[in-house]
């Protein structure tokens, strides 16, 4: 037990587990919203390619403005009350209400309605998520125990997208792939999961080390202290372009598998398949973060995941693209969930390093930095390879191209 702060150098793996526990519901919802919901919205409802990009791009914006507000604001109420558990408690539950509303719209729905239901779906998973991954950073002080629940947060990740996929190969929805009819059922689905997920999360996690966050402390001189973190602005430089390269490759997937590469009745068993690598990756991360050091460990993957999206250039449309397409993406997803467990612990060690020079915890205001790349960022790129594809002409309805 550290005698500074009262945070112990492990928790219980069961705590852990109930920490994470929420995230199996939030990838459950953002997994479609991310990868399936632009490519929705353009082939059901009858929505731009460049209208749905303009959105996006909209979206992210806005994202820059509420990220560092979210992220200031949870640091002020934890210093406060000694938790940020009701700031996870108030965006689980305004996330299902949001993602209803935007899994199910309307016959006639329009522009506005998406950019509305967009905007307020990511404002409640900043509210959620920030604070929860901030609060991760809060339960250990040892660097590799950090790696741990993190690792255990990832899993959970993971097995929500497994669930969203297998949706769609439930006999009730014979094969169709993901339509809208498998929209609706997962959200409902995900409101009778979220509150005993929620109820465990909340009690038997410990709130973490005490905050030492000045109450007086002005948002310049928080300004003053992050550009000041030289770690901090060395990972923001490499992450920005991960982000932006991931966004485009996220954007497009359902789009290139579907409408191009022909085999869209085929995603959900290609992405379960890249999902359980996730899983196993997620699972073993832990060991190897024992082998390496961590930033060897995450540029290794980064680069791994580089190759298998270059690769994906050569694949062919038609049936014989099923297995080259499953291989590649079962890689990225292999890679990308180390690359998910690697980067919150580096960013956990990096706001600690901050609190040690300014003797301050910031620790979501980091996370609000983290996830404005993780989330902006890839938004902007997805907007941007739907904007590009658009420009020159692409038409996801047609049959032919």
């Amino acid at each position: 037990m550290n005698k500074k702060n009262n945070a112990p150098e492990s928790i219980r793996l069961t705590q852990g587990i109930a920490y994470a526990s929420p995230i199996v519901v939030t990838s459950f919802l953002l997994y479609p919203v991310q990868i399936i919901l632009a490519g929705m919205y353009a082939k059901y409802f009858g929505l731009a390619l460049t209208t749905i990009a303009s959105i996006v791009f909209a979206a992210r914006l806005f994202d820059a403005v509420t990220d560092p507000v979210i992220g200031y604001l949870s640091d002020r109420y934890r210093n406060k009350t000694g938790t940020r558990k009701p700031w996870v408690l108030v965006g689980s539950l305004c996330l299902i209400a949001s993602s209803y509303l935007l899994f199910v719209p309307p016959t006639d729905v329009t522009a506005w309605y998406f950019l509305v239901w967009y905007i307020v779906f990511y404002l409640a998973w900043t509210v959620v998520d920030i604070p929860h991954m901030a609060w991760g950073g809060e339960l250990t002080n040892c660097s590799h125990e950090k790696t741990r629940i993190y690792s255990v947060r990832t899993l959970c990740q993971f097995s929500g997208l497994l669930l969203y996929t297998l949706v769609p190969m439930l006999p009730y929805f014979a094969g169709e792939g993901f339509t809208p009819e498998t929209m609706k059922w997962s959200v409902i689905g995900s409101a009778v999961i979220i509150l005993p997920t929620l109820i465990w999360c909340l009690r038997a996690t410990p709130n973490g080390r005490p905050s030492a966050v000045s109450p007086k402390e002005s948002p310049n001189t928080l300004l003053v202290t992050l550009t000041n973190n030289k770690p901090l602005l060395v990972f923001i430089g490499g992450f920005f372009l991960i982000s932006l390269g991931n966004g485009m490759y996220i954007g497009l997937t359902f789009i290139f598998a579907d409408s191009f590469l022909g085999i869209g009745e085929k995603l959900p068993l290609i992405f379960t398949v890249s999902i359980f690598a996730g899983l196993i990756a997620a699972s073993i991360v832990y060991k190897l973060a024992g082998l390496m050091e961590k930033a060897h460990l995450f540029a290794l993957s980064i680069l791994l995941s580089a190759i298998a999206l270059a690769s994906m250039a050569f694949i062919q449309p038609g049936k014989a693209a099923i297995p080259s397409f499953m291989a590649l993406t079962a890689v990225f997803t292999f890679c990308n969930a180390i690359i998910l467990s690697i980067a919150p612990s580096m960013v956990s060690d990096i706001a600690d390093y901050g609190s040690w020079k300014s003797r301050a915890d910031h620790m979501a205001t980091y996370f609000a930095i983290y996830l404005f790349m993780a989330k902006a960022i890839v938004g902007i790129g997805g907007a941007l390879g739907l904007g590009l594809i658009g420009w020159y002409g692409f038409d996801a309805a047609a049959t032919s191209h």
